[in-house]
């Protein structure tokens, strides 16, 4: 069979993602991780709970959310923690000692939240269509002033070869409704109380909108085969948090305080489980009618949006480009404190490089975790 040279050149390929972008502004972590292929043993605290409930949340929908929360907690997150307490009796034991009490500690919460998310959502099964449980997009760049195909040249096996340029990643979930109109559902979880807040702030997040752009003419060895009009996002959010029980007083009846950090269903469920009149509670149950610890927003994509993102990706990556080209990469100090005020996991190869300060790291690549084989 004749390969023709579109093809060939297609193999050789460059895979930005919505994660290296955000790396991108710390120049030298951004190098250590994308263009060396460098990984830090362990992720941060919050980033483990977020994978967590990200995988349990893909093992229901796959189910096409016919299982029970005990049986995700079974398949998902006991396997979970018995590989992290494998991998952390290796490490050094006071550290290894404090992640395991998180682990413990995320795997009950993920349980808990699990139980009260199937309850809430029981209904998904017949309200969406499951399209696709984690699939991966990626489509051609264009050049941002030119339109043309985005490609560079790079040295492999001493020849000048052209490298083209796409964008992608992996969604959470995508589903059609009722209607016909097809979806992405991005899975969040935070510790805000205020779930009405944070979904505000999701809305400037560029990761979204570049799924549906790519969707919508994906190139081959995207899980998205066929070209689809995706309308919007629905951003799902859970706290971290379970509802408290509500206080059984000594003297009868249950505690009305409004510091109770519970759901209305939960004091409800606690109302008739002790036999109680809910008329008696009716204050209650209005206040706590607007505490969430789920919530749903609905955001409509626009043809202009995605053009945008188009044009703004393009963009950065002939900064990336560049980027490569260059053998040092400053380093950025306002970018040394990461998520939850965490050092940058790639301090001590930064301060001081070396085969003793790079036996902390494993190579794995340039290729995204979020990629699938057929983009590497």
């Amino acid at each position: 069979m004749t390969v023709s040279r579109e093809t060939h050149l297609s193999r050789i390929i460059r895979i930005l993602t919505n994660s290296e972008r955000g790396e991108f502004a710390g120049r030298r972590r951004w190098w250590f991780r994308y263009v060396e292929g460098l990984a830090a043993d362990d992720a941060a605290a919050p980033l483990r709970m977020g994978s967590l409930w990200h995988a349990a949340l893909a093992c229901w929908y796959r189910s096409r959310c016919t299982m029970t929360a005990a049986q995700v907690v079974s398949a998902v997150v006991e396997p979970w923690l018995e590989k992290r307490e494998e991998w952390l009796a290796s490490q050094r034991q006071e550290w290894a000692e404090r992640n395991a009490e998180e682990d413990r500690e995320y795997a009950k919460l993920t349980a808990g939240m699990l139980e009260g998310y199937v309850k809430k959502f029981a209904s998904d099964r017949t309200d969406f269509e499951v399209l696709a449980v984690e699939p991966q997009v990626a489509r051609w760049l264009p050049h941002p002033t030119t339109g043309n195909p985005l490609r560079d040249r790079i040295e492999l096996g001493g020849k000048l070869v052209f490298r083209r340029w796409a964008n992608g990643g992996a969604m959470d979930l995508l589903v059609r409704l009722p209607d016909g109109s097809v979806w992405l559902i991005e899975h969040k979880t935070t510790a805000e109380s205020d779930l009405d807040h944070y979904v505000r702030k999701l809305d400037w997040d560029p990761q979204i909108r570049g799924y549906a752009w790519a969707a919508a003419a994906p190139i081959v060895g995207s899980d998205v085969k066929e070209p689809v009009r995706i309308s919007g996002v629905i951003y799902n959010v859970a706290r971290k948090k379970v509802p408290v029980e509500p206080e059984l007083l000594k003297k009868g009846g249950l505690s009305k305080s409004r510091g109770t950090d519970t759901s209305r269903e939960a004091y409800l469920s606690a109302i008739q489980r002790h036999n109680l009149d809910p008329a008696d509670y009716a204050d209650v149950l209005d206040q706590l009618s607007v505490k969430k610890f789920f919530h749903r927003e609905h955001v409509v994509f626009t043809d202009a949006e995605l053009e945008d993102f188009a044009q703004d990706t393009g963009s950065h990556a002939l900064d990336v480009m560049r980027a490569e080209r260059e053998k040092h990469q400053p380093r950025q100090t306002r970018m040394c404190i990461g998520i939850a005020m965490a050092p940058c996991p790639y301090r001590t190869i930064c301060l001081a490089d070396g085969a003793m300060a790079r036996k902390a790291f494993s190579v794995h690549g340039i290729r995204h975790a979020e990629l699938m084989d057929e983009f590497a």
